[in-house]
């Protein structure tokens, strides 16, 4: 008798929201990448899926930990790896960063910034103080993916 495969369970979305200060940015990168707004959708379901999942190290999936002068084990990442159709020819390795805050516990997900790395060299660790303290508490409620 063939043995049945088995599906894994579908992993929960994490709850995404947005820091108002990560709306500008998009809004202002998106002039120049039109694809980035549908980029975001696709790296939010998958990306951000696997990470939830907890079955992958952070590293292997592009975020790595923000590092700064008290900012360790904070749970902020800075995922390298966004693929950007914009950027034509340059896959996942497209110099768009993307600062984040990761709480597992709670499976939320705060995006904080995005830039390109050739505009940029490193987050704003003003900004992930500034959230840190609570000063950033202007989320967008808004929900962008769901828990199913």
């Amino acid at each position: 008798m063939p043995e049945e495969q088995k599906t894994p369970p579908p992993t929960l979305m994490p709850l995404v929201s947005r820091s108002r200060a990560f709306e500008a940015d998009l809004k202002r990168l998106s002039r120049k990448y039109s694809s980035l707004p549908n980029d975001l959708k696709t790296f939010q379901t998958t990306q951000l899926r696997l990470l939830a999942a907890s079955q992958h190290l952070p590293e292997a999936l592009g975020f790595f930990p923000v590092s700064g002068k008290g900012l360790g084990g904070e749970g902020f990442f800075v995922a390298k790896r966004f693929a950007c159709m914009s950027l034509k020819g340059t896959g996942s390795r497209s110099g768009i960063r993307l600062v984040l805050r990761w709480q597992p516990g709670k499976n939320e997900v705060l995006l904080v910034e995005i830039y390109h790395k050739g505009e940029k060299q490193k987050e704003d660790n003003e900004r992930i103080t500034a959230i840190l303290k609570g000063e950033e508490n202007e989320h967008k409620k808004e929900v962008l993916g769901s828990r199913t």
